[in-house]
């Protein structure tokens, strides 16, 4: 990663996240792994998170403490609830026309790791496209944000970056295989072309 020659979007054109809360900050030096990210989205790449723990890039495992950078690498992602309120009935409501083969609506889990950390609007610079592709709602209609949302950056210092953020539990929701390919297929066709090397 620390390597702009080897790690950029000509040789990576898409990056997923994976895994649980921890991240390094370091990979050949101290402090080097969030900077590579974010010139990895400047020079046009596109990062995915589908994390298994609540808050992707929370925790450095350098200084073993909490040092979330999730907001620096382009994911809109904030703190919500650790248990969703009594008595509500949430539902998620799918852009079907960008996740082909996505259920209209589907519930919020009833049970398991119920910690909510949403996708929002306000955690993008103002000049970013933002595209909801999972609203939670309760019967009432109040919005608690995005399971699953999409940014292309247009301000620095990741413009021209693309980054998906996906809620923790959505495999369980819609189906590990189903949000797989939603999320890949959404992506491919959302990728900025390169042009061939001479």
């Amino acid at each position: 990663m620390a390597d702009p020659a080897v790690f950029n979007p000509r040789n990576f054109p898409l990056v997923v996240q994976t895994g649980g809360e921890h991240y390094s900050s370091a990979g050949k030096v101290a402090g080097d792994v969030v900077p590579a990210l974010q010139h990895y989205l400047a020079q046009g790449g596109f990062l995915i998170s589908l994390p298994n723990g609540p808050f992707p890039f929370y925790y450095d495992t350098v200084s073993d403490k909490a040092a979330p950078v999730a907001d620096r690498v382009g994911l809109p992602v904030k703190q919500g609830w650790e248990l969703p309120p009594d008595g509500a009935q949430l539902t998620f409501q799918f852009d079907t026309h960008a996740l082909l083969d996505f259920p209209a609506k589907a519930r919020f889990p009833s049970n398991g790791d119920l910690r909510w950390r949403p996708a929002v609007r306000d955690a993008t610079n103002p000049g970013d496209i933002y595209v909801p592709l999972a609203r939670l709602t309760d019967a009432n209609g109040h919005n608690y944000g995005d399971g699953m949302a999409y940014v292309e950056h247009r301000t620095l210092p990741l413009q021209g970056g693309r980054t998906i953020y996906v809620w923790m539990r959505m495999s369980d929701v819609v189906g590990e295989g189903r949000l797989l390919g939603g999320v890949l297929m959404f992506a491919a066709a959302n990728m900025k072309p390169f042009p061939a090397q001479k």
